[in-house]
C-alpha cells in the first residue's frame, strides 16, 4: 500500500469518526496488516474498504493531500462547498492583508472565478511541516495496542495519532496537549499528572492509556 495514500484517508477519518463504531475485539484481528521494515514487524489498521469505497477520490481527500504536501509558504484559494482549487498565493502576501482587506480580497476572488455570490472562498496554507507522518509511523503499533488493551477500537488511536499532532509535542490554542491531544481536565480524571510542575500528558504510555478510557 502507498504510504502517502494511507496517510492522507485519517484526516478524513477524523471528520467523520463517529462512523466508526466500537467494535467486539476478536474482529479487529481481521482489520490489520503486518509492515515488515529493516529493524522490526509492526501491525497497523487496514484500509482498504476505504479505497474500495473510493474515499481516496472524494474532493475533500483530494484537496487535503495537496495541503499537507504544500510549504506553508503558499496557500491554496479553493471553494468552500466543494474545496475545488481555485488558484495558489503566496502566504506572505495574504497573511498582511488586515480583515477587512481579506473579505474584499475573497470579493474578488468570487468576481475572477465567476463563482456564485453565495460561494465562500478559503484561503488555505500549506501544513507539510506540521504533518510529519514519517515521524509518527512508529508510535501507530503501541498506541494501536494500547486501545485493543482497553476494548477500544484501534481505529480511534490510528486516526488521532496520525491526525491531531503527528509526532509532534504542540499544545494546542485550547489547551490540548501530547499525542493524543488530551484536555486538562480529561488527563486529570483519568488520573495524569498535569500541574504547573509536571504534565504527563506528553508521556506517551499514559497518555494513550487516558485516551483509551
Amino acid at each position: 500500500m502507498n504510504f502517502f495514500a494511507f496517510k492522507f484517508l485519517f484526516f478524513f477519518i477524523v471528520f467523520f469518526v463517529e462512523s466508526f463504531n466500537s467494535q467486539p475485539f476478536n474482529t479487529w484481528d481481521d482489520e490489520k496488516i503486518v509492515v515488515i521494515n529493516e529493524s522490526q514487524n509492526s501491525e497497523i489498521m487496514n484500509m482498504e474498504s476505504l479505497y474500495d469505497d473510493g474515499w481516496d477520490q472524494l474532493p475533500q481527500i483530494i484537496f487535503w493531500k495537496r495541503i499537507m504536501h504544500l510549504s506553508p509558504d503558499s496557500c491554496l484559494v479553493n471553494c468552500a462547498s466543494n474545496r475545488k482549487v481555485l488558484k495558489m498565493i503566496p502566504s506572505e502576501e495574504w497573511n498582511l492583508l488586515s480583515k477587512t482587506e481579506k473579505t474584499e480580497k475573497r470579493e474578488s476572488f468570487k468576481k475572477e472565478f465567476n463563482l456564485p455570490s453565495n460561494e465562500y472562498v478559503y484561503v488555505t496554507s500549506g501544513k507539510s511541516e506540521f504533518y510529519l507522518f514519517k515521524q509518527v509511523y512508529p508510535s501507530l503499533a503501541p498506541g494501536v495496542s494500547a486501545f485493543e488493551k482497553n476494548n477500544v477500537d484501534p481505529w480511534y488511536a490510528q486516526a488521532i495519532l496520525l491526525i491531531e499532532s503527528p509526532a509532534q509535542l504542540k499544545k494546542s490554542v485550547v489547551g490540548a496537549y501530547g499525542a493524543f491531544q488530551l484536555m486538562p481536565a480529561v488527563a486529570r480524571a483519568q488520573g495524569l499528572k498535569v500541574n504547573s510542575k509536571i504534565d504527563e500528558r506528553k508521556d506517551f504510555d499514559k497518555s494513550a492509556f487516558a485516551a483509551s478510557q
